[in-house]
């Protein structure tokens, strides 16, 4: 049937009758092959642990997930790492795939020996392998039902096909797909194996499914649905009756720059079981339809299946596929050319001749010599007129010693301006105690200007190359200005602490004694935007289970909050944290916090305000001194829609700041140095999420609401206030270090 008009694959909702089912089902794998299951019956909390299961193992470091690592398709379990998986669909076309960029851990039943699964010991039975169970148990109920329906369908009793199916021979994987680049494929065209598989993804996207006119639908992610699709087998089994129709992962549109954020989901293939033989069904085969396919036995297909696309040793390359004029041909002959997976041949891809000894670094395009290297891009395989290699490594070279040149061009202008600076000041007596005095001779458009040309040199400049820049009366001058939030006006977007718009006097002179009237004179998607984030906040098991929830966690809130309003107002709001210093702002937010650096746990007002103030966490950068931030939190504790909005801030910071570091690293490489950071700053989000839950408990909001936490804060400021003013001022919680 033609799909060419196929706008999206079809909805099916099964908590209809089974005769609507079955007919639906059977349009859509007659027709596209794809379809999104809703009402489904798989609990959502079971499948967000799933993907929380996933993600735990995807930070483990490179060499602990290798430790686990696939090594027998018969077996079919285990992790693969990225470039491991070959998929060509192309063949007629010429095209050479290239790996796919995903890495996965296969999980099946604990079915006898030589099939067993490959636990990481690094994480906790309680949230990956009892949570995996369960998901597959769960999953395999669904595929049971699907087979009853599709049995129906083609004419079979209803247990025909379950009978055959039922013995625990699915197969669960979970995939994580790294950033890449906008441009990049993350999973190449393809066709599942299997009989069926059920897909649920996370909200990046990227999946499409092909027509019949070669055009691609897009499928969108969907909150609670499954994707089912058809595979090779049932394909196979039903003499193409259902259509196991080619799909692939791309890079989703986004607005996030040049690089695609992370991409998980969770599939559940579904194959017969070991002692099946694939012979067409009775009711597929009679009459004028002859079979297309000759018998095999389930377990041997899907293994030869396996062994033509996975390479359990990326860096080689396999035999089971010879080439024959340039084409790779499958030793899996009797399967028609519908769109099958490979693995490369280990042929130069320029010469056609010799064997490939090396591979581009840039286009991944295997080659044997120099001469095919300096040539590869003139022959390629599929007639693209895209720059060559070799033109992009030189063009690379000249950019680079044009940087250089660039870099010792910036000094000289920095040094001009530091002798511009110095003429600015002559005749006046920076050698005195009033050096504060003297640098604020520099008018307003001055320091625009020397914040420009600081700009302008970046986070190229070193120290001694500011001290060279920036003498002693200018760094006086911009440290005065960054603590008085000058600076921070000039370069920033404009900010202003929203818990303490009330303290604002409008424009005719009036002010505002409601704490919520921030909220309410925003725009009102401001507001809808943060209830709707409030309303679907993750409870927590304990505090969803009825146990009251602990007063006492107020005081290591007030400790976070300390450390949210020091963050904000050093970084002049979270959108100019997230949008300019995601990775710093998220490491001063930790690091200004014992309760998120230390796990520490306080029982008193008195104990958690005297750690916040004290001298000794003068490490942290920052533009308040300690009187102010207590005094932010005591406004911002009296309303639990402002502690949410604080904390949501913090949690988006740290996500910024972990999706920042992911993409800064390389996937094999790199990736394992910075597998801790990854690690800490996924375990202080939900640690956030934690507290935004607890904060937003009913108990706990009439208590914000009726206690007199904010006079008692404002009460002990006041009175430490007197208690220090003899003794030596204590350094500000957040010092300005330049």
């Amino acid at each position: 049937m033609d799909t060419s008009g196929v706008d999206k694959i079809p909805v099916i909702d099964l908590s209809q009758d089974d005769a609507t089912i079955v007919n639906e089902l059977m349009t859509a794998f007659t027709t596209i092959g794809f379809a999104t299951l809703v009402n489904h019956g798989v609990p959502q909390t079971l499948r967000q642990q799933t993907f929380s299961a996933s993600e735990l193992f995807f930070q483990l470091p490179l060499s602990q997930k290798l430790q686990y690592q696939y090594v027998d398709q018969a077996c079919n379990r285990g992790y693969i790492r990225c470039g491991s998986e070959h998929h060509d669909d192309y063949l007629d076309e010429g095209k050479l795939a290239e790996t796919d960029c995903k890495e996965t851990m296969d999980i099946g039943w604990d079915l006898e020996e030589g099939y067993e699964n490959r636990w990481p010991k690094e994480l906790p039975d309680t949230t990956f392998k009892n949570v995996l169970l369960e998901y597959f148990e769960t999953m395999d109920k669904l595929q049971l039902r699907l087979m009853k329906y599709v049995a129906m369908g083609l004419g079979l009793a209803p247990d025909y096909l379950v009978q055959r199916c039922n013995g625990h021979h699915e197969n669960l994987r979970l995939l994580h797909y790294p950033s890449i680049n906008a441009s990049g494929v993350r999973g190449n065209a393809h066709t599942d194996f299997g009989t069926l598989t059920l897909l649920v993804q996370d909200q990046v996207g990227g999946l499409k499914v092909q027509r019949t006119d070669g055009s691609w639908i897009n499928v969108e992610p969907t909150e609670n649905s499954i994707i089912v699709n058809v595979g090779d087998m049932l394909m196979r089994w039903s003499n193409d009756r259902l259509k196991a129709t080619l799909h692939k992962v791309e890079a989703p549109p986004h607005h996030g720059g040049d690089i695609v954020p992370e991409r998980y989901s969770i599939a559940f293939f579904c194959n017969a079981n070991k002692d099946v033989e694939l012979k067409c069904l009775d009711t597929c085969c009679n009459g004028d339809m002859t079979a297309k396919y000759p018998p095999i036995n389930a377990h041997k297909y899907i293994t030869q299946r396996l062994l033509e696309t996975i390479n359990t040793n990326p860096a080689e390359s396999k035999e089971d596929s010879v080439p024959t004029n340039n084409k790779l041909i499958s030793k899996v002959g009797d399967s028609p050319n519908n769109g099958t997976s490979k693995i490369s041949d280990g042929i130069c891809r320029v010469c056609h001749q010799q064997q490939a000894k090396y591979t581009c670094p840039r286009c991944q395009r295997p080659y044997c010599s120099l001469d095919c290297y300096r040539n590869h891009n003139n022959s390629s395989d599929d007639g693209s007129n895209e720059i060559s290699c070799t033109e992009e490594f030189y063009k690379t070279k000249v950019n680079a010693l044009l940087s250089l040149e660039q870099k010792e061009q910036e000094l000289e202008s920095h040094e001009m301006l530091n002798r511009h600076y110095q003429q600015q000041l002559q005749g006046t007596d920076i050698g005195t105690k009033d050096n504060d005095i003297a640098a604020e001779i520099l008018a307003e458009e001055e320091l625009y200007r020397l914040w420009s040309k600081l700009e302008e040199l970046g986070e190229n400049a070193n120290k001694a190359q500011l001290e060279k820049v920036i003498p002693p009366s200018l760094r006086k001058k911009l440290q005065y200005d960054l603590q008085q939030g000058t600076a921070q006006q000039l370069v920033l977007r404009d900010w202003f602490p929203w818990w303490r718009q009330q303290l604002v006097v409008g424009s005719k002179g009036t002010t505002s004694s409601n704490m919520e009237e921030a909220e309410r004179t925003k725009p009102e998607k401001r507001s809808k935007t943060l209830d709707e984030r409030l309303l679907k906040l993750e409870r927590f098991e304990l505090l969803s289970l009825g146990r009251q929830p602990s007063p006492l966690l107020v005081f290591n809130l007030i400790d976070v909050l300390y450390s949210v309003c020091g963050t904000l107002r050093l970084y002049h709001g979270s959108a100019n944290a997230i949008s300019n210093e995601p990775i710093e702002a998220g490491s001063t937010l930790v690091a200004a916090s014992a309760v998120l650096a230390k796990d520490a746990r306080f029982s008193s007002l008195s104990e958690v305000l005297i750690h916040c103030t004290s001298a000794g966490k003068g490490h942290e950068r920052g533009a308040a001194s300690w009187n102010v931030l207590v005094e932010d939190v005591a406004y911002l504790v009296e309303s639990h829609r402002l502690v949410g909005r604080g904390l949501l801030e913090a949690f988006d910071i740290l996500t910024a700041a972990r999706r920042e570091v992911k993409r800064q690293v390389d996937v094999v490489d790199k990736r394992q140095r910075h597998q801790e950071q990854i690690q800490q700053l996924s375990r202080l989000r939900k640690k956030i999420e934690f507290f935004l839950s607890w904060s937003q408990h009913p108990e706990i909001k009439t208590m914000l609401k009726e206690s007199k936490i904010k006079d008692e804060i404002l009460s002990w400021r006041e009175q430490w206030m007197k208690e220090i003013e003899p003794q030596k001022p204590m350094s500000p919680s957040f010092e300005v270090v330049l």
